[in-house]
Formats: C-alpha cells, structure tokens, sequence
C-alpha cells in the first residue's frame, strides 16, 4: 500500500507542510491531470491507492489531514484476517512412521483465509507441544509440518497408533486416533481424515487432497460380538495368552481393532489382521504384534474396541491351579465365563466347578485334550481329566498304527493331569517329524487324537 498526496503541480511544494502539521505519512505526486478526473479529484484531495494502482481511500484535505489518518491507513495496510472455525478447519492427515518421516496436515475447507493464532496442537489433551502464533491458511489451503521442524509439533506420533488433538483459542477439541503404522507396497501409508474425524489408510499426499482409502483384501471389517474375546489365560504354564474367535460365517479383519487390560485402549492396536470363520486370534503377552500389559493372576479385565469406539470387557477371575496345571478362563459371546482346561486356538473345553469344602476342581466326565503347542518341537503338554479315581493308559502312535511311547501306565486320582512328551521313543531316542497319535484308555472309555512334530532345521554358519 502507499499514500499518494494528489493535487496541482503549485500545491506540490506544501507537501512537507501537511505531513508536518498533521504528523502523519504523506507524500505528493505530481499525477496527470486525466488520472485525477478518473478519479474525480478536486483540490486538496488525498488518495490511498494499492500496489495495482486501485484506490482504496478518498479523503478532501481542505480542511487540514485528519487526525486518525495514519490508523486509517494502517488498517488498509493490515487488515483483519477472521479467526479460524474448529470444524471448518481440521486434521485432514497424519502419519506415524517409515519414510515419510512423521507428519501432521491441517486443512481450510472454508472460502475465506483464516487465523490460526492461539490454536494448540498435541498428541494429548495437555497441549504443551504447540501453541500457533501468526500462521493463516488460505481458503482451500492447508498446514503442513514435520516432527522437529521448525515452528511445529515435536511430541512424535506413535507407531503402534496414537492421537492427535487439535485446540481452538477457546479450549474447544477435537481428536483423531491413528491406527498402527503399516506398509503398502514399500510405501509407508498414510491416514486421512474427514471432517468429523473418520479416518482410513492411504498413500501419503502431504499438503494435498486425500487420496482414497486403501482396502485390505477387500475384506469386510469384523463386527464387535461375532468376534469376541473367548479364552484368556492368566498366570503359569501356559504364559499369559488372549484368544479371539470369529464365531461368523466369513472372513473379516480386524484393522483398527484395539486391545487393553483397561478402557484406555493404549496398549495394542490390530493393523492387517484377518481371521476366518471359525478361527481363532491367538497372542502370548510380549509376542510380536501382541499385548504388553500383562493379566494379573489376582484377576484383571480384557478389554476389546471396534474402529468405531464401541467396546465389550470380559472379567478375569483369579487364577488356580489342578493337579499342576495353571487354568485358562473361557467365555461366550455375551462375556460370561468359567474356569476351564486351557485350549489356546482351539475351541473352549467344558466349564469346571469348585469344590465348596476344599477348593478343588472336580471333572465331571473323562476327557483327553489337545496337545499344546500343536504343532511342537521338541516337546507338547498333553491334559486329560478324570472325573473318579482310575486306572490310566496313554500311549503314543504312528499314522502306521505301530507303538512309539508310553506315557502313563498307572492308578490316577480324580482331577486334572498333565503330562509332557518330548518326541522320543520308548528307547529314549528322537523319532522323525510327522503326525502322531495319542490314545488315552481308562475304565470302559477310549479318546484319541492326533499332533504334529515338526522338523528342527539345521543351519551350518
């Protein structure tokens, strides 16, 4: 913007006059006569006039310069530019991890430029990470920032998920949560979101229109109650475990599924993971791509979230033991539970009841288990039950029929049992990777069934 003093040529010469006398920013220009008709000058008029040479203030001058004159012009220098509407704008993209190294994308849906100042930015409701001061966005425009980047947001976004929450001047919020960081083709995705916070994977468009959603398989999204948390384990042998069934008739993922001992859902996050009818979800604690938090062997909860925020719980009873082995808890889809024999990947063994007069675990029928690990090297637990006190036979067989070991020859008291094969023979010695079968024998009752040994690869270095 400048200031142009227009008048004759005499009156040129006054120009130091009237910037003295009224202590305000005035300079004279001698313009062509046809200039000041096209602008319907007369005597003593002064003009503001834009860089494109348009006029943006008239004022006559007879009278002496006004006073507030240097105001006026500075707030045709500086306009006001509106504050920006939470809503209008939001968090249109984030990324968590791999290259491109993290980011976080604002977007002006509006049609007018706005003000960030005083807005707040953190991957928490603290909002001690960034404080906006005199940043506008063009209509339609966007904020763009990376991790550590001068003038932006420093707090790092989580791999295995996290949220970003955006502030206005007035403490207004809004939030969006970030799955696991996953890969695409060697490109690390992206996530997008709209304006009310809906979000998926897509290829990274930094400072550009979302690209579209990124489906997995083209497999439909798992739905909270026909998959459901259906056998946890709590303390001893096996480790802490959570196993997740598919109780529908098709395959369905569970991307942006989350996992907690708590309603804080901050401990694992499912990226591409699909289960098929029927199957089972199973993890160990601390496992690659598992929970971390631990169960309490006091009991604890087992928390399980869709993508859309809703929730189911199941609760843990405190953990026991029979005849040396740790019991597992299974449940239904409605979250009820009882202690039973633990069957990790498989289906849910029957509910046992305790003893009111001496705490114990009583069978109600004869029952051989699945081995577990299945398949396994070198060893697999095998456990069986006995409702009443009786003669025990369980030997191992090959797919021939022909005898490989015997484990248990003797009386046995009514409870749980446990008993551990090492894949060897009577003689002690290895026997070959392959299918085996394990018969149990007791009274008038006969249950079998089968395992895998795999191989032990050799690798010379």
């Amino acid at each position: 913007m400048e200031l142009v003093g227009v008048g004759k040529a005499s009156h040129i010469n006054y120009s130091s006059a009237w910037t003295n006398n009224n202590d305000a920013p005035v300079c004279a220009d001698p313009s062509p006569f046809s200039t000041w008709n096209e602008w319907g000058a007369s005597q003593r008029d002064l003009f503001v006039v834009d860089m494109n040479g348009d006029v943006a203030q008239h004022i006559n001058i007879t009278g002496g310069l006004p006073n507030n004159l240097e105001e006026t012009i500075l707030s045709l220098v500086t306009p006001t530019i509106d504050p920006c509407e939470l809503g209008t704008i939001y968090v249109s993209e984030g990324h968590n991890a791999g290259d491109p190294e993290d980011y976080i994308e604002i977007y002006n849906s509006g049609d007018s430029e706005c003000s960030m100042q005083g807005f707040k930015l953190d991957d928490s409701v603290e909002f001690d990470d960034l404080t906006f001061g005199d940043v506008t966005i063009d209509a339609g425009g966007y904020w763009l920032c990376y991790e550590d980047a001068e003038g932006c947001f420093g707090s790092g976004l989580g791999g295995n998920g996290d949220e970003i929450w955006l502030s206005d001047p007035n403490g207004n919020t809004a939030m969006v949560t970030l799955m696991p960081s996953l890969d695409s083709e060697g490109v690390s995705l992206s996530q997008s979101f709209d304006a009310d916070g809906t979000g998926c994977y897509t290829q990274p468009t930094p400072g550009q229109a979302n690209g579209e959603c990124i489906t997995f398989g083209d497999t439909d999204p798992c739905e909270l109650g026909t998959v459901y948390v259906s056998e946890a384990h709590n303390a001893g042998d096996p480790e802490d475990y959570i196993e997740i069934y598919n109780s529908g008739d098709t395959e369905c993922s569970l991307l942006g599924f989350k996992l907690d001992d708590s309603n804080e859902f901050d401990d694992l996050y499912f990226g591409d993971v699909t289960l098929a009818p029927g199957a089972y979800w199973l993890c160990y604690e601390d496992a690659d791509g598992c929970f971390s938090s631990g169960l309490g062997a006091g009991g604890d909860e087992v928390w399980l979230s869709d993508p859309d925020g809703n929730s189911a719980m199941v609760t843990l009873l405190p953990s026991v033991e029979s005849g040396g082995v740790s019991l597992s808890q299974s449940f239904d889809a409605d979250g009820t539970g009882c202690y039973t024999q633990p069957t990790p990947g498989l289906g849910n063994s029957e509910c046992v009841t305790l003893s009111t007069d001496n705490f114990e675990l009583l069978p109600s029928t004869i029952k051989l288990y699945q081995n577990y690990p299945n398949p396994f090297n070198p060893s697999t637990n095998i456990t069986y039950e006995l409702n009443s006190d009786a003669y025990v036979d369980i030997k191992v067989y090959d797919m021939h029929g022909s005898f490989v070991k015997n484990l248990v020859s003797k009386n046995e008291t009514a409870g749980y049992h446990n008993i551990n094969w090492d894949g060897t023979n009577n003689k002690g010695q290895r026997v070959s990777a392959g299918i085996y079968v394990y018969r149990l024998r007791s009274d008038d009752v006969s249950h079998t069934k089968k395992m895998i040994l795999l191989y032990t690869l050799m690798v010379a270095k």
